[in-house]
């Protein structure tokens, strides 16, 4: 027997994923937006810093605000760092 498909429904997409695009999703959850971009040498944005504030911890918080008010690091340049 063969089913008919109810009026309107759609043929499953076969979906696929590239590597690329998972290691993007995976930075942008854990907050190394930034970090990714700026290993492949792509313009990191200002969305891309946001990001990395939005998912840190407050010990990194911390690092960040420190290294901005103590030095004349701008934003942009710097590094993920992990307290210890």
């Amino acid at each position: 027997m063969v089913r008919a498909r109810s009026a309107g429904a759609r043929p499953r997409a076969r979906l696929t994923t590239s590597p690329a695009l998972v290691e993007e999703c995976e930075a942008f959850l854990q907050g190394r937006s930034a970090e990714l971009l700026g290993s492949r040498h792509e313009p990191v944005e200002a969305w891309a810093w946001v990001n990395q504030v939005a998912h840190a911890e407050l010990e990194e918080l911390m690092v960040i605000a420190g290294s901005a008010l103590c030095s004349s690091v701008m934003p942009r340049e710097l590094v993920r760092t992990t307290p210890q």
